[in-house]
């Protein structure tokens, strides 16, 4: 998905939904729905993803999802957690704990909570579209 700054700035400043201690992290790599934790970084006008975890195999064979320490990213964080294509959130890192400003469980639609349980939908489809327009125009 394609963050840009003005949906980064949604994110920061949301109320959110809930605040945990723990994140909700994937644990088992799987190669088809590729699951990832992600810091968000805004840049010039941009957002990028910052890829903050990687599978590792263990001796039973398994692959599993590494992350790193997330409670070394500073306060105002902004973190990705997918576990594949259409379901994952967004969480931001505060003085209490981390809480869940964002989330999706649909390619197009990602439920912001900004001011509470109450959400305010972002239609993604709409800016992918116009995204692919301005590229077929140039």
């Amino acid at each position: 998905m394609n963050i840009d700054e003005g949906t980064y700035i949604v994110l920061k400043s949301a109320l959110g939904a809930y605040s945990c201690r723990e994140l909700p992290l994937p644990r088992q790599w799987d190669p088809i729905r590729r699951p990832h934790v992600a810091v968000l970084i805004p840049d010039a006008g941009s957002v990028f993803h910052v890829l903050i975890s990687e599978p590792k195999d263990t001796k039973s064979g398994q692959s599993q999802l590494e992350t790193v320490d997330l409670n070394s990213l500073p306060e105002g964080s902004v973190v990705e957690i997918r576990y594949d294509e259409t379901d994952y959130g967004f969480y931001r890192k505060d003085p209490s704990g981390w809480t869940k400003v964002a989330g999706a469980q649909d390619p197009f639609f990602v439920e912001v909570y900004s001011s509470g349980y109450n959400p305010m939908l972002l239609n993604l489809f709409d800016a992918a579209l116009g995204e692919l327009v301005g590229h077929a125009e140039s």
